[in-house]
């Protein structure tokens, strides 16, 4: 994967330039968002999600479906890139913003999130970058023809601050090989794309066997998706209004 600069600046890292896979995402229609959450009986308000967002960064909230505390599905607000319950400060030597279905179930960071925090990440598009060594870094918006919210396979864990026993809920989206859309680009990753079936199975509370988990990371098809190639200008340095989706010639 391409990362791009990072840095490591008072505790988690901090994000100028992210252009790996999964690496930046949209909300259009907070709307769309919304009418998930009352489709898993809770109504997500919260109060700082009141506008769209059309560059959401690594290090930013997520909204996401997860089992909550009483056994419900509910729909919270998750800083993107996990850190595990486990790690005894927030700064990892690895980014931690997506994890890879091949070995998801096996990585330390992951593998307990995979067995018992399972989450579905809601986004209306996101974006991809050439994958090296192709010399074009404008960035491709990819969405749904229709512009629908649609449910990514994420991971959630939950870390607390040993010195100041501040609680943080982070997540990671898994990816998995690319689709024809996603080949075009080119790259060779996509995030994992949860339809309807798909979602119930990664969702379902308790012991799930491992095979059955794993067989919903596979790549979606690209029958009614689409991308726009997006302008360098502003999606790459940080820019987070209607110029980010715009397509460039």
């Amino acid at each position: 994967m391409d990362h791009g600069p990072w840095t490591k600046a008072h505790g988690p890292w901090t994000v100028d330039y992210f252009p790996f896979m999964c690496g930046r995402a949209t909300i259009i229609d907070p709307d769309g968002v919304e009418r998930i959450g009352i489709e898993f009986s809770r109504k997500f308000v919260p109060s700082d999600w009141r506008r769209p967002r059309y560059n959401i960064r690594p290090t930013q909230e997520l909204p996401a479906v997860r089992v909550g505390e009483d056994g419900e599905l509910e729909l919270t607000l998750l800083r993107w890139g996990l850190i595990p319950s486990w790690a005894k400060e927030p700064s990892l030597k690895f980014p931690t913003f997506n994890a890879r279905a091949e070995s998801v179930a096996d990585k330390p960071t992951f593998r307990g999130p995979f067995r018992n925090r399972r989450c579905a990440i809601v986004i209306d598009g996101f974006y991809e970058w050439p994958k090296k060594p192709n010399k074009d870094r404008r960035p491709r918006h990819v969405r749904f023809v229709d512009r629908r919210p649609f449910t990514l396979a994420g991971l959630w864990d939950r870390w607390t601050d040993p010195v100041t026993g501040v609680v943080v809920e982070t997540c990671t989206i898994v990816t998995t090989e690319a689709n024809a859309l996603l080949a075009s680009v080119p790259h060779d990753r996509m995030p994992v794309i949860l339809d309807d079936d798909a979602r119930a199975v990664w969702l379902r509370s308790g012991a799930v066997p491992r095979d059955e988990l794993e067989a919903v990371l596979v790549p979606r098809h690209a029958d009614d998706m689409e991308l726009v190639i997006a302008s360098e200008q502003f999606v790459n340095y940080g820019a987070d209004d209607p110029r980010c989706v715009e397509p460039v010639e």
